[in-house]
């Protein structure tokens, strides 16, 4: 029998596999073994590591985003930081005057600043900025860009044309920041009062300065007692006055008498805030305010009102005036005229340095000095500005600075001490701070620090009057108007401590108002050095040059401050004694002082 041969279609069943292999190749079965737990490990370990990295570089990225937005790196023009001070803080509050007319402002501006880091070619830079902006150096330029800082300046306060300009440029690793610059729109009308800011708008001098914390309060604007109708007028004519008569320099201060409110306040030469790195270091001394002078006969009147206050002086008080007189080796004359023997109203408004010192020596030295304290004439003035000058005066208070101070020699003060002053014996005897803030406390006279009895400033007025109808002041005359004035003349001190009889200051104080019993205000001008002209015949006494601008200034402001001109009496309310006073001088002396 043949074996079997088997056919090739028929396939063997495979054998059926064993459990055990079948569960141990089944999902989701674990193996077990020391290669299973290593590789667990592993697999934790790479998982933690990748996680820290993560968050280090998500924090790097997260830092480089913050840095960027306040340093400004990306080059845009608002950075971050622009942006979150653009909602909360709006820069410097307006300075208005006392009508609301702006005198400074902040406006929005661009800067241009440079990362040199990101700096490409900084000399082609360079010199595509510097042909960009004129006025700015391709050797200063290059010298910034070739740094290594981050950050720096290259031009503040660009007009839009200039940053349009530049952006087209295309220059990588320059940009933009939002930037703020302190505008006045009067330019140099108002500029030693206003000050002025430095290139970080941060004030630097004048108001600016002084009121720097409240400026820097969002929407509290400042207004000031300045009248811009009012500094205007003041400023053009004693600018005009300045150059008619050839002067060095000029001031004038005006002030209502009521509140002590200064509505002017000008010093010549000046200085245009806006554009201040041109002006000379001249234009910035405020001579109203620093500048301290001896101011001449305009003394005579605090002297004649301290004499009259201690009751023992009347205006019928008499004092020989031809007795020599000698200081040291000095001799004290009267100018140009010789009185006789004459009473105290004949003495102020001829202005006779003899018969005032004799007042003052009457008084004594020890009552001169308390007057002059008292009076605020050895202390700095109380105003809102950081610019103050500090009086000059003996330290010793002698018998000889008695005498040279009662005719205003010895005692050196600003015109604004003057100011105060003399607003104190003329208005209602209350001392007087001047303030240059509206309404501020300060001025006003509810609490009355008496410095004469009322009465003596009636009197005061009546004789400053008499020196406008027969004496030195008749240039300052306003027909309508109440004008009562009192010029003073002394010889300029040179730096070798002599006094030069060729140069001069004068000095004026006047005020003006509706009549004797209301007077209104008050204006203190100087001029520095005038010169003689032909028209002066020659003669450079106060009299001559700083009266009639006086006048004029005290003409023309009377009807801006709603002062109405009247047609009556203006000699009406005077002391009947002075209508039977002969105020004729005995000698030629049509030169005034």
């Amino acid at each position: 029998m043949m074996p079997r041969n088997p056919s090739p279609f028929i396939q063997k069943r495979p054998r059926k596999p064993s459990a055990k292999p079948f569960m141990e190749l089944s999902l989701g079965a674990r193996p077990e073994g020391r290669k299973y737990k290593e590789a667990l490990e592993i697999a934790r370990n790479r998982i933690i590591i990748s996680g820290i990295l993560f968050v280090f570089i998500l924090m790097i990225i997260s830092g480089r985003l913050v840095y960027m937005g306040y340093q400004g790196g990306g080059g845009e023009p608002v950075t971050v930081l622009d942006s979150i001070h653009s909602k909360f803080h709006q820069g410097r509050s307006d300075i208005l005057d006392r009508n609301g007319m702006v005198l400074a402002t902040t406006v929005t501006t661009s800067s241009l600043f440079a990362n040199a880091k990101r700096i490409v070619d900084a000399e082609i830079a360079a010199k595509m900025l510097s042909q960009t902006l004129p006025g700015y150096s391709y050797k200063k330029l290059l010298k910034k860009m070739k740094g290594d800082r981050s950050f720096i300046w290259l031009a503040r306060h660009l007009t839009p044309k200039q940053r349009d300009k530049i952006m087209a440029l295309g220059i990588p690793g320059i940009g933009f920041r939002k930037d703020s610059k302190r505008l006045y729109p009067h330019g140099s009308l108002a500029a030693h009062v206003l000050g002025l800011t430095n290139i970080d708008d941060i004030g630097i001098a004048g108001i600016e300065k002084n009121q720097e914390q409240y400026l820097l309060k969002e929407g509290e604007d400042l207004y000031l007692s300045l009248d811009v109708r009012v500094q205007h007028a003041v400023r053009d004519e004693l600018l005009k006055g300045m150059e008619e008569f050839q002067a060095t320099g000029a001031a004038a201060v005006l002030m209502d008498l009521e509140t002590s409110e200064v509505l002017a306040m000008v010093s010549l030469p000046d200085f245009n805030p806006n554009h201040s790195v041109n002006a000379s270091g001249a234009a910035y001394f405020n001579k109203a305010t620093v500048g301290v002078f001896e101011m001449g006969s305009t003394f005579k009147i605090l002297n004649t009102a301290m004499a009259l206050d201690t009751k023992k002086i009347t205006f019928a008080t008499t004092y020989d005036t031809n007795a020599e007189v000698k200081i040291g080796r000095f001799k004290i004359t009267d100018y140009r005229a010789e009185h006789g023997v004459i009473n105290v109203a004949q003495i102020f408004v001829h202005s006779s340095n003899k018969g005032s010192l004799q007042m003052a020596l009457e008084c004594g030295a020890k009552h001169q000095k308390a007057f002059m304290r008292k009076i605020g004439n050895l202390e700095k003035c109380k105003i809102e500005l950081p610019e103050r000058g500090r009086p000059i005066f003996p330290k010793h208070w002698r018998d000889a600075n008695t005498v040279t101070i009662s005719y205003g020699y010895g005692l050196a003060v600003s015109p604004l001490h003057l100011l105060n002053s003399v607003a104190s014996v003329l208005g209602d005897g209350c001392k007087k701070q001047a303030t240059l803030l509206k309404g501020n406390s300060q001025g006003a006279t509810n609490d009355c620090e008496r410095i004469v009895d009322a009465d003596v400033a009636h009197k005061m007025r009546q004789l400053l009057r008499l020196v406008v109808l027969k004496g030195t002041s008749s240039k300052a005359d306003v027909p309508g108007y109440f004008i009562a004035a009192k010029t003073g003349t002394r010889n300029m001190l040179e730096a070798n401590g002599r006094y030069n009889k060729n140069r001069v200051s004068t000095t004026f104080v006047g005020i003006v108002g509706e009549d004797l019993e209301k007077p209104k205000y008050i204006l203190v001008a100087l001029l520095e050095d005038p010169k003689g002209m032909k028209k002066t015949f020659g003669f450079t006494a106060a009299g001559w040059n700083v009266t009639p601008i006086g006048g004029r200034i005290l003409g023309r402001v009377a009807p801006l401050l709603g002062l109405q001109p009247t047609p009556q009496n203006l000699g009406y309310g005077f002391d009947p004694f002075l209508e039977t006073v002969d105020f004729t001088k005995k000698r030629n002396s049509f030169k005034q002082e």
